[in-house]
């Protein structure tokens, strides 16, 4: 094992955030074709556990290890945002895939059923074998961010012959060690501040699992974030309307909503200390320092009580809860190196 922490890599981008402009993005939710040269670049809906689910496949040599993106939010879709992922394709196959009840197949679906973390689960676990059919049979590299670590997590535990590598960044555990860890570095920060203290001891009070606890503390955090965090937020809806069509715009923000309501009481009860104790995959975390929606040292009394074959803990300092967009750079190099590891 290998911990790597403080200065290897230097619900947010240096508070003027712009998103690269290469490979720009096509009409959203369109179907395309991938093409026959080396480069690929297709869009279309894939059927996933009896649900048509969108998904696009970039990047620039199609033999490239395959990189399954899996998005928090609940419901955050980014096959729109493909320019975020630009630096990625010249050495991974970048696969983004709109959960069920979110962006594009919440477009073509509605709320559909069974929008359970069960469900999420086995549709990723699905989609994997489609992707290892599609592009060549080579394992999966699979990313899993914030709420999609869940997620993702899971798919690993249950198919781990389907992956070569699990990647997490903003890395979740347990919702209510989350909860306290949040509240934990706002006392730190509360030296007199009376307003504050006030209101963490009112939160205080509410139950561990309780979503009203949970709304009350985000509240407070996102009030705090680090500029590289509250930049890529600030800016998130501004570059969705530019990339996106307004019907598509509509239905991304839909299934924000929809996805948001109907899972966090599910989130509310997970705990990944419980539910998945081992895994059989190499497992990496790459971890925003100055993340506080799930905090590092959350992220890391998850990651010490883990068995896997291999595991490797990584902190980009100055990165926030979105450290695989705002300092790609730094990320990217973290993750190639782990991908050459596992292939």
């Amino acid at each position: 094992m290998k911990t790597r922490l403080g200065c290897v890599l230097g619900l947010i981008l240096a508070a003027e955030y712009v998103a690269p402009s290469a490979h720009a993005q096509p009409t959203s939710c369109e179907a395309r074709p991938g093409g026959d040269g080396p480069r690929i670049d297709e869009a279309g809906f894939v059927p996933l556990g009896g649900l048509e689910q969108f998904v696009t496949i970039r990047g620039d040599d199609r033999t490239n290890p395959v990189l399954l993106h899996v998005h928090g939010g609940p419901g955050i879709a980014f096959s729109a945002f493909t320019s975020d992922f630009a630096s990625y394709e010249a050495d991974f196959t970048v696969v983004q895939w709109d959960q069920r009840a979110a962006g594009c197949t919440f477009g073509r679906n509605g709320e559909g059923p069974e929008l359970t973390l069960d469900r999420l689960a086995s549709d990723g676990v699905e989609l994997a074998r489609h992707l290892r059919g599609r592009l060549g049979g080579s394992k999966i590299v699979v990313l899993g961010h914030s709420f999609g670590s869940i997620v993702a997590t899971e798919m690993v535990r249950r198919a781990p012959d389907e992956f070569s590598l699990y990647v997490g960044t903003g890395q979740f555990g347990s919702f209510a060690r989350n909860l306290d860890s949040q509240i934990a570095h706002l006392r730190a920060s509360a030296a007199g501040d009376a307003a504050l203290l006030a209101q963490l001891e009112a939160v205080d009070a509410l139950d561990s699992r309780s979503t009203q606890k949970f709304g009350a503390v985000n509240r407070l955090v996102q009030s705090r974030m680090p500029a590289a965090d509250v930049g890529f937020m600030q800016g998130l809806p501004s570059r969705a309307a530019a990339v996106m069509g307004a019907q598509a715009l509509a239905d991304w923000q839909a299934g924000r909503q929809a996805s948001g309501s109907r899972l966090i009481q599910q989130v509310a009860g997970v705990d990944l200390f419980a539910s998945a104790p081992r895994l059989a995959v190499s497992f990496v975390v790459i971890q925003g320092g100055d993340d506080h929606i799930t905090p590092t040292d959350a992220a890391r009394e998850y990651f010490d009580a883990l068995e896997a074959p291999a595991k490797d803990f990584v902190v980009v300092e100055g990165a926030g809860h979105f450290a695989h967009l705002t300092h790609a750079p730094q990320f990217l190099a973290a993750l190639r190196e782990h991908a050459l590891e596992a292939d």
